[in-house]
């Protein structure tokens, strides 16, 4: 139990340290020495139980986005799944925008296909949030397997992509243009009526709006 306890303690210590150094120094920059060092733990621990620079900064992206929703079930609560899943892209998006730091790292996790959606590599906590997506798509506007298969492939891919396209384009695109065009292109894609999801994505740019939001050395905040 104790040598359990001390692993549990040396993996949240090598996360800690890397979502600092990896928001301050740049993903990049930032070596397996410079974690060892300032997280106080040999660099042998970190590739027992990270293995790569790519697996840390996957599981620091979906912490990000798992305290993300968390807080928007929270704080959004009386909000159908539908408005709560377009606050998190207002959300997301504004991050994109006002934080150089995550603008960054999320570029580079896109260039180089670090923010895996094999289910194997993902979190249970975040599973969660991408199945229930998953399901809501399925039991509301999805009825041909064979279709809904393809297009859940393509939908998985579409937010990397649409990331890296939007941090070297976010000097000529505003960020609610980048926002309500990504909703706009995901919903033609999943066939959910315009009818439906417009006076929803008008109501969580609304509600986003009267949020500040931060990613304060890849930590998610709401105030």
């Amino acid at each position: 139990m104790a040598n359990y306890e001390n692993g549990l303690e040396t993996k949240t210590k090598i996360l800690e340290t890397c979502k600092d150094l990896f928001y301050t120094k740049g993903f990049t920059k930032t070596t397996f020495k410079d974690i060892g060092q300032s997280a106080g733990v040999n660099q042998g621990l970190i590739v027992y139980y990270y293995k790569t620079k790519n697996v840390l900064a996957n599981t620091i992206f979906q912490d990000v986005m798992i305290e993300m929703m968390e807080q928007i079930e929270r704080d959004f609560a009386k909000e159908d799944t539908l408005t709560r899943f377009f606050i998190s892209d207002f959300l997301y998006f504004r991050l994109l925008y006002e934080d150089a730091c995550f603008r960054d790292f999320i570029e580079i996790c896109c260039s180089n296909g670090i923010l895996s959606k094999d289910p194997e590599d993902l979190k249970e906590e975040y599973r969660k949030y991408h199945d229930g997506i998953v399901d809501f798509f399925d039991d509301e506007y999805i009825q041909d397997t064979t279709l809904r298969e393809g297009l859940l492939a393509v939908f998985n891919g579409m937010k990397d992509t649409y990331s890296l396209h939007i941090c070297r384009n976010h000097e000529r695109l505003t960020v609610d243009v980048a926002a309500t065009d990504y909703i706009t292109i995901y919903c033609h894609l999943m066939n959910i009526p315009s009818k439906v999801y417009g006076e929803k994505m008008f109501q969580a740019e609304l509600l986003a709006n009267q949020v500040q939001v931060s990613v304060e050395g890849f930590r998610f905040l709401i105030k």
